[in-house]
């Protein structure tokens, strides 16, 4: 096949910007697989974090809600244990319902 020169350069610069484009393709998408792991590691690092919270959040949560520590809390406000006919026991309203 006899192609002139001008078909030539054209054909030339045509595949370079072919392998330009491609090149410039990849480029982009190794920029966003490392930013996205940035990120991942980020978020990984957040859920660590708020994993701890949590647990710190509810060893708080049993030291607080422990039954010998409001006991001596309420002894130390001087408040005393109800006495057996001081005891009232009210129905909820599910009980009533599971009832009929």
């Amino acid at each position: 096949m006899n192609t002139t020169p001008r078909v030539r350069a054209a054909l030339l610069v045509l595949f370079a910007s072919a392998l330009l484009a491609i090149g410039l393709h990849r480029v982009h998408e190794r920029h966003q697989v490392i930013r996205v792991g940035y990120e991942l590691s980020e978020a990984r690092g957040e859920l660590r974090k708020l994993q701890e919270e949590r647990n710190r959040l509810r060893l708080e949560e049993s030291v607080l809600t422990s039954p010998a520590r409001i006991e001596r809390l309420a002894a130390s406000l001087g408040m005393l244990r109800p006495s057996p006919n001081q005891l009232r026991i009210i129905p909820s309203k599910n009980s009533v319902a599971l009832r009929k």
